[in-house]
C-alpha cells in the first residue's frame, strides 16, 4: 500500500515536470510573449497572462485537462478591440484638444499610447470575466450550442488568416504601414505589405526564413524520425532550441544595434503587485468583450467536453462559466490580457497523462523561474522569430482545410457554413464575422426543416387463411415524417406526399397483385401538381391504406396541422383509409386540439405494424404474416440538405 502511494506520488511529480516542460516552454513562454507582441504589449504581459488566469482556474474549474493561456483567435479579437478603443479615445481626444492642453497626442512612439493599450487590455479582461460571470448567473451556457463545430472551424480559419496578415510585416520588420479599417481591410494590409516590401529589413527577413525552415524540418521531419526510432513520443524542444540559437546569433551578430532588428527587450524580473483594474476605460471595450466572452466559452466548453468524454469524467458547463468569469476578473488585478483554453495545451496534457489541475502548479512555478532568472537573457531574442513561431503554430488550424471535401460529401449545408464563416471573417473583422456567421447558421435551421427528407415506404401486406388461397390484399403507403412539421415545410410535405402517393397508386393500378407472383414494385411514375386531388383509381380486390408515421415528429404547429388535415381530406375523398401511427402523448393532445384526431383513426403510441394489424382485424382477416411484407424506401431528392 505504501509502495503504491510512493509510485503514485512519483508519477504525479514526473507528469508535472513533463507538463511544465512541454506546456510552459512552448505554449506559455514563447507563445505568450509572441501574443503579447501581437497586441503591442510588453513581453511580460504574455508571461503574466499564462500564470494568473490558469492559477485561479485551478480552484474553480471542473475540467482536468483544460489549460488556460494565450489563444490565437482571442488574441486577434483583442487586437481588434484595442484598436477600436484607441479610435474612440482618439476621437474624444481630438474633440477636447481644442479646449484643453492636458491631453497628449497619441502616436506609435508615444509612451502614453503604450500605457493606454495596457489599460485597455486589462479592462478588456475585466469585462470578459464579468460577461462570463453574468452568463453563469443567468444560466446562459446554452448560447454555446449556437456555435456549431463547422462555424467555429470556419471562424478559426478566417481568424488565422488575419493573424498571418498581421504577422507578415513583423516577419521582415516592416514598419510605418498605414492603419486600415473597415470591410476588406485585410486585402489592403496585404497590398500595403507588398507595396512597401522594398523597405523591409532583410536581416530580419533572412532570420525569419532560416528560423522557419529549421523549425519545420525539426518538428515535421526530425521529430517524426526520432519518435519512430524510440517507438514513443519523445518531446524534443525545437521551439526552445530555435529561441536559444536565435538569441545567441542575435547577440553575436549585434542584429539589434547594428542592423536595426527589433528584439524582445527588457523582461521585468519579479512578479507584479495586484492593483485595481482601470474602471474608467470600461465604456471603450465592453461591447467587444461580449463577443469575446462567448467565443472563449464556446472554445473552452468544446475542448473540455471532448477530453472529458475521452477520459470518462463529467464537466459542469455552468461551473465552467463561473470558473472562467472568476479567473478573468481576478486576473484583471494584474498586467494581463484576455485568454482562453488552448487546444494544443489541453491535448498535450491529455496525451502526457495529466489527471488533475495540479499540473498548473508546476507550469506556474516554471514560468516564475523564467521571470525571475531567465528573462534578462531573452533581451536579444529577435521579434521576427516570435512571429515565425506564431505563424507555424497555425498549422493545426489550416490542416482542417483538408476536411472540407469530406464534409461536402457528408453534409453540404454544414460545409457551406464552414466556408461562409471563413469568408465573412476574412472580409470583415473577427467580431463582425462571428456575428454574421451565427446569424447565417440560424437561418439554415429553417432551411433544413423546410427541405428535410421524408421517407415513403411502399408495402403490400398480404393476409390469408392459408398460403394457397388469398382472401384480401391490404396495400399500405407509409409516409414517415422525419422532423418537426412547421409552417415553413408544411406545403412541401403535402405536395411531395401527394406526388409520391400518385406514383405508387399508378403502379398498383397497373399490377395484378397475388401472393405467389408479387416480387417488386417497379414501373412508371405519374406526376401530380402540388395540391391536386387524387382521383379514385384502385385495383379490384385491394384496399389502399395511408399510414402517417409521427415517430420522428417532436412538434407540429397549427399551420402545419391544417396542411396535414388538407392532405388527409384529399386522401379520404379518394376513398383511401388514413391512419396515424407512433403518436406521442403530447403530440396526440396537440392534434386533438387542432381537430385532426377526430377526423382520422389514431391509435396512441402504436407502431405502423400495430396500426395495420388493427385495421386487418376490423376486416376479419384471420392471420397477419408481417414477414411477407415487400417494401421499397424512397428518399426525396432534397435529402442532401441533411
Amino acid at each position: 500500500m505504501q509502495e503504491n502511494s510512493r509510485c503514485a506520488i512519483k508519477s504525479i511529480y514526473v507528469i508535472g515536470i513533463t507538463i511544465a516542460y512541454k506546456e510552459s516552454v512552448h505554449h506559455c513562454l514563447l507563445i505568450g510573449i509572441a501574443y503579447a507582441y501581437m497586441i503591442k504589449l510588453p513581453a511580460a504581459y504574455g508571461l503574466y497572462a499564462s500564470i494568473f488566469p490558469s492559477f485561479f482556474y485551478m480552484f474553480f474549474g471542473t475540467s482536468r485537462h483544460a489549460s488556460i493561456g494565450g489563444f490565437a483567435i482571442i488574441t486577434v479579437m483583442t487586437v481588434q478591440a484595442i484598436r477600436d478603443a484607441e479610435g474612440k479615445y482618439s476621437e474624444e481626444l481630438a474633440l477636447l484638444h481644442s479646449n484643453s492642453t492636458t491631453f497628449l497626442e497619441l502616436s506609435e512612439d508615444n509612451d502614453s499610447l503604450q500605457q493606454l493599450r495596457c489599460a485597455f487590455a486589462i479592462g478588456l479582461t475585466l469585462c470578459v470575466g464579468a460577461a462570463q460571470l453574468l452568463m453563469a448567473v443567468l444560466q446562459m451556457d446554452f448560447l454555446t450550442a449556437y456555435l456549431s463545430d463547422q462555424l467555429v472551424t470556419g471562424f478559426s480559419l478566417g481568424a488565422a488568416v488575419h493573424v498571418i496578415a498581421t504577422q507578415m510585416k513583423d516577419l521582415v520588420d516592416l514598419t510605418g504601414l498605414p492603419r486600415r479599417s473597415g470591410t476588406g481591410k485585410i486585402f489592403l494590409k496585404i497590398y500595403d505589405f507588398f507595396a512597401n516590401l522594398y523597405r523591409a529589413n532583410w536581416y530580419a527577413g533572412v532570420t525569419s526564413l532560416v528560423g522557419g525552415v529549421a523549425l519545420m524540418l525539426g518538428k515535421w521531419i526530425v521529430g517524426v524520425l526520432i519518435n519512430k526510432y524510440f517507438h514513443r513520443s519523445f518531446p524534443v524542444p525545437f521551439e526552445l532550441l530555435l529561441v536559444i540559437f536565435a538569441t545567441l546569433f542575435s547577440t553575436v551578430l549585434k542584429l539589434h544595434t547594428e542592423h536595426d532588428v527589433r528584439v524582445v527587450g527588457t523582461i521585468p524580473t519579479g512578479l507584479p503587485s495586484p492593483s485595481l483594474p482601470p474602471f474608467g476605460i470600461i465604456s471603450y471595450v465592453w461591447k467587444d468583450s461580449i463577443s469575446m466572452a462567448i467565443v472563449i466559452v464556446a472554445v473552452h466548453v468544446s475542448v473540455a467536453k471532448i477530453l472529458a468524454n475521452k477520459h470518462r469524467y463529467h464537466v459542469d458547463n455552468k461551473q465552467e462559466l463561473y470558473a472562467l468569469g472568476i479567473s478573468n476578473i481576478l486576473a484583471s488585478f494584474f498586467p494581463v490580457f484576455p485568454v482562453s483554453c488552448g487546444l494544443g495545451r489541453a491535448f498535450i496534457c491529455s496525451e502526457i497523462g495529466s489527471k488533475t489541475q495540479l499540473k498548473t502548479i508546476f507550469s506556474c512555478a516554471f514560468l516564475i523561474v523564467v521571470i525571475l532568472f531567465v528573462g534578462p537573457y531573452l533581451y536579444n531574442l529577435p521579434m521576427c522569430i516570435l512571429a515565425t513561431i506564431v505563424v507555424l503554430v497555425l498549422k493545426a488550424v489550416f490542416i482542417k482545410i483538408a476536411e472540407v471535401p469530406h464534409l461536402w460529401r457528408c453534409s453540404k449545408i454544414d460545409c457551406i457554413i464552414l466556408v461562409f464563416s471563413c469568408f465573412v471573417t476574412i472580409v470583415f473583422n473577427v467580431v463582425l464575422g462571428l456575428i454574421i456567421s451565427v446569424v447565417f447558421t440560424l437561418i439554415t435551421i429553417p432551411i433544413r426543416y423546410q427541405f428535410s427528407p421524408f421517407d415513403f415506404e411502399y408495402s403490400i401486406y398480404v393476409e390469408a387463411e392459408s398460403y394457397h388461397r388469398v382472401e384480401d390484399n391490404l396495400n399500405v403507403f407509409v409516409f414517415r415524417l422525419n422532423g418537426p412539421v412547421l409552417y415553413m415545410n408544411a406545403h412541401s410535405i403535402r405536395a411531395r406526399a401527394i406526388k409520391k402517393f400518385a406514383e405508387w397508386k399508378a403502379e398498383t393500378r397497373r399490377t395484378n397483385f397475388s401472393y405467389r407472383e408479387q416480387q417488386s414494385l417497379v414501373g412508371a411514375t405519374v406526376k401530380v401538381a402540388p395540391g391536386a386531388a387524387i382521383k379514385k383509381e384502385v385495383s379490384n380486390g385491394s384496399t389502399l391504406l395511408v399510414v402517417i408515421d409521427f415517430s420522428a415528429v417532436p412538434f407540429i404547429d397549427i399551420c402545419a396541422a391544417e396542411s396535414i388535415r388538407k392532405l388527409i381530406n384529399d386522401l379520404t375523398a379518394d376513398g383511401v383509409e388514413v391512419s396515424l401511427a407512433n403518436v406521442s402523448d403530447e403530440l396526440n393532445e396537440r392534434l386533438y386540439r387542432f381537430g385532426i384526431i377526430q377526423d382520422v383513426d389514431s391509435r396512441l403510441g402504436e407502431s405502423v405494424a400495430q396500426v395495420v394489424k388493427h385495421l386487418n382485424s376490423k376486416r376479419k382477416i384471420l392471420d397477419v404474416h408481417f414477414e411477407n411484407v415487400i417494401g421499397l424506401i424512397v428518399n426525396d431528392e432534397n435529402s442532401w440538405f441533411l
